[in-house]
């Protein structure tokens, strides 16, 4: 089977969890033996095709990528622009047409911007989402269908972590003696993740009291960490939020939190940090909103906590103060994702869209 994947981010760029879920699967793919060439905008990669940027200049490079390849198959992710040319080469062609959505919407489309997007959608074999919030947001804010969807997650393994590397990250960013070390990932970019992050900033100031030395670490040098370090020292606790900005491996960070947070406020969200947490073996709280209580069940394996400071407080608290519930739930985590989670059971899910069998 051959295989096209368009996407905005490749491998390199700022995409965050979109990148990575298109990496991945691209690479599950691969092991399959599925021959996949891919189209991308933002990125690094000599191996596959790097399109222009301006967004009709990538619509026409792609069309003409496409013509070449010949792909049975066009798999693309998010973006109309990324949809356009498989929606234009499946109808010259008589390829499937496969098309993923990772993003929550914020606001909702003009009527004439609606038409044609759900032209679009018609048109796809299968329509993807990265969670099942994730439909129910998409056809709430843009008030279009989601024909033929299958609903599947991405996946995660544990990457390894030198000695050397802990002890490097805990020396540059002072926490020798910090207890307990909370981690929020990847929560610097988006508006949404943002007032999650600052959510937790506030559970924070109200887990001082308890635990003094306590630390919350931050990654990702996303748009809004100013914002972010301005509302942590107005609340008076900057020197006890630790902005870590990019990291090159996410699992350093892991080895040296006491309990990870996904604090999302939405009802949908790629939660690829939470998975890598879950395999990682930690104990993860999630609000009872989102994505994350599609994948954590209530003291199996994980904690759900309300969407409010004193709420996640009080599981913190509860995780930091029980380290034997601590770390059955961190067992429990990593079962579920080696068991339901894996990129290799991604890819099957996918493979079984491109037969036009059943998704989920």
């Amino acid at each position: 089977m051959k295989v096209a994947t368009i996407t905005h981010h490749w491998k390199e760029s700022d995409g965050g969890g979109i990148r990575t879920y298109a990496v991945n699967v691209v690479y599950a793919l691969k092991s399959k033996g599925v021959d996949v060439r891919v189209l991308f905008r933002d990125g690094v990669d000599p191996q596959e095709y790097k399109a222009r940027r301006g967004k009709v200049t990538f619509i026409l490079d792609c069309c003409r990528q496409l013509k070449k390849i010949q792909p049975e198959v066009v798999h693309s992710h998010n973006t109309w622009h990324c949809l356009l040319p498989g929606f234009i080469y499946k109808k010259l062609n008589g390829a499937k047409l496969v098309h993923t959505l990772h993003t929550e919407p914020e606001r909702k489309l003009s009527y004439p911007t609606r038409a044609f997007y759900q032209y679009l959608l018609n048109s796809c074999d299968w329509v993807v989402v990265s969670s099942k919030g994730l439909e129910e947001k998409i056809v709430e804010v843009h008030n279009i269908s989601l024909p033929r969807s299958a609903t599947i997650f991405g996946g995660a393994s544990a990457g390894a972590v030198t000695p050397e590397e802990v002890r490097q990250f805990r020396q540059k960013f002072e926490l020798d003696g910090a207890f307990p070390i909370i981690l929020v990932q990847a929560f610097t970019e988006f508006g949404l993740k943002a007032q999650g992050l600052k959510m937790t900033i506030e559970s924070l100031k109200l887990l001082l009291e308890k635990y003094p030395r306590a630390a919350l670490l931050a990654t990702r040098n996303g748009r809004y960490i100013e914002e972010l370090k301005l509302y942590a020292d107005r609340e008076g606790i900057g020197d006890h939020v630790v902005f870590t900005g990019d990291v090159s491996n996410p699992f350093v960070p892991l080895s040296v939190c006491d309990v990870f947070v996904f604090p999302w406020l939405g009802k949908s969200g790629l939660g690829l940090a939470l998975l890598e947490a879950m395999v990682y073996g930690k104990p993860v709280i999630t609000t009872d909103v989102g994505y994350g209580s599609e994948v954590v069940r209530d003291w199996e394996n994980g904690l759900l906590a309300p969407p409010d400071p004193m709420g996640l407080a009080e599981k913190i608290d509860l995780l930091v103060r029980d380290s034997e519930l601590a770390q059955e739930l961190g067992w429990n985590a990593k079962r579920t994702i080696e068991e339901g989670f894996t990129w290799e059971r991604t890819a099957e899910r996918y493979l079984r869209c491109f037969s036009c069998g059943a998704g989920k």
